[in-house]
């Protein structure tokens, strides 16, 4: 049911047409940004446990999984943003339809904890730290 719903909020030519626009210098031969959307909806979702594991089940990708996993890597930033709004514009109108969000935890704050905020450790020696 998720990998129906997402099929219809974020079609293949829809993405395509995103990707068109705000592509930058980035290009399509023969693996589609809307084949490598799908592969890692599919994970974000968790019907796959990873990327690998989406393409090995998905239709014969028309290029290798080293050239999948490259295309990833050099995926513009920018695109990717252009990306989120563009998602954003398109699936607004469908929040107010699902009401109010509920309370997750009542009595309960929430937080988001992100590691990165972290100070580095030290893993050199002593005498090699300056």
């Amino acid at each position: 049911m998720a990998r129906t719903l997402l099929e219809q909020a974020f079609p293949a030519p829809w993405l395509d047409a995103v990707f068109a626009q705000h592509r930058g210098r980035q290009y399509e031969r023969t693996l589609l940004f809307s084949t490598v959307v799908e592969l890692m909806m599919r994970v974000a979702v968790g019907l796959q446990p990873s990327l690998h594991a989406a393409a090995r089940q998905a239709e014969p990708l028309p290029v290798s999984l080293t050239a999948l996993y490259d295309k990833l890597k050099r995926t513009d930033p920018d695109l990717l943003g252009a990306l989120v709004r563009a998602s954003a514009e398109r699936l607004g109108p469908v929040l107010p339809a699902l009401g109010p969000s509920p309370v997750r935890l009542p009595g309960y704050a929430i937080r988001i904890l992100d590691g990165n905020h972290l100070p580095a450790s030290q893993k050199r020696l002593k005498a090699l730290r300056g």
